[in-house]
C-alpha cells in the first residue's frame, strides 16, 4: 500500500515551493506496461510530447531511477484506468486529508505525464477553485484550443496550466508567439548551467518576451501572464545529445 499523491520530499520540483507540493506522478508517454494489468488497449498519457522533450523526460531521474517507484507509478496509472471510480474515492480522501493538515497547499495533477485534467475531474476542480486550501496548476503540451483552464463561463479560473515548448518542428515559433500574446505563459528549457544564466527576454517570431525564472520555484499559481517561463537544463537527462532544438540556445 501507498498513496496515490508524491509528497514534496521525494521529488525536487515538488520541494521547490513556499506552500506544501503534491503531486500526482503516473506514467509518461507510452511506457504503462499495459500486458501486465490486464489493459487491452495502449495507454499514452503524453499524446503531443515530441522526440525532444522524450528524450530530455525527468520520469527517471532521483528517485525516478528506482524500480520500486516505476512500478509505483504503473499501479496508480492502472488502477486510474481500471477502476477510476474507487481510483477518484482515494485521490479526494488524500487531498481531504491535506486541505486539514495544511492552511493552504499546491496540487499538480501531472508529474510527468499530460492528462487533461478538467476531464478527468471535473467537479474536483470547481470545488477547489472555491477552497482556499487548494492551489491546483499544470504544465501542459496540448494545443491551447484543446485545454479549458476556466468554468462553463470561461471567466474563473479552476487552475493555473503553464504550456510547454517543444522543438520548433512540433510547436513553431509562430504558435508559442500566439500563446503568449493571448495572455498565457510558456515553460522553456534553456543550455544554461545556473539560474542567473537565463536570458531576461527572448524572441519568437519577431516580439520580444519576458523571461522569468522557473527553475527557483515549481509554483506557477502566481506568475505574471504572458512570460516565458525559463528553465534551467543542467540536470535534465539528454541535454548533451539534444539535436532537436528542444533545449534553446541563449540567443
Amino acid at each position: 500500500q501507498f498513496n496515490l499523491l508524491t509528497p514534496p520530499d521525494a521529488n525536487a520540483k515538488l520541494r521547490k515551493t513556499a506552500r506544501p507540493n503534491y503531486g500526482l506522478t503516473l506514467t509518461p508517454n507510452n511506457t504503462l506496461d499495459v500486458s501486465a494489468f490486464d489493459i487491452p488497449t495502449p495507454l499514452n498519457l503524453c499524446p503531443w510530447a515530441s522526440k525532444g522533450c522524450a528524450g530530455a523526460c525527468l520520469a527517471y531521474s532521483g528517485h525516478g531511477s528506482f524500480s520500486k517507484t516505476q512500478f509505483a507509478r504503473q499501479v496508480r496509472c492502472a488502477s486510474l484506468f481500471k477502476h477510476p471510480r474507487e481510483f477518484g474515492l482515494l485521490l479526494g480522501a488524500e487531498l481531504q486529508r491535506l486541505s486539514l493538515k495544511h492552511r493552504s497547499f499546491l496540487f499538480r495533477p501531472n508529474v510527468v505525464s499530460d492528462l487533461r485534467i478538467e476531464l478527468v475531474m471535473p467537479t474536483a476542480l470547481r470545488v477547489f477553485a472555491r477552497s482556499r486550501s487548494i492551489r491546483v496548476y499544470d504544465y501542459t503540451a496540448w494545443p491551447m484550443d484543446k485545454r479549458d483552464p476556466y468554468d462553463a463561463s470561461g471567466y474563473n479560473r479552476l487552475f493555473h496550466l503553464t504550456y510547454s515548448a517543444k522543438e520548433s518542428a512540433h510547436s513553431s515559433d509562430v504558435y508559442l508567439a500566439n500563446v503568449l500574446m493571448a495572455g498565457n505563459n510558456v515553460a522553456m528549457p534553456f543550455a544554461v548551467d545556473r539560474e542567473a544564466d537565463l536570458p531576461k527576454r527572448y524572441t519568437l517570431n519577431g516580439d520580444s518576451f519576458r523571461v522569468i525564472n522557473g527553475t527557483a520555484s515549481d509554483d506557477r499559481t502566481d506568475d505574471p501572464e504572458g512570460v516565458i517561463v525559463g528553465l534551467v537544463a543542467k540536470k535534465t537527462p539528454g541535454r548533451k545529445t539534444d539535436t532537436t532544438g528542444f533545449i534553446r540556445p541563449i540567443q
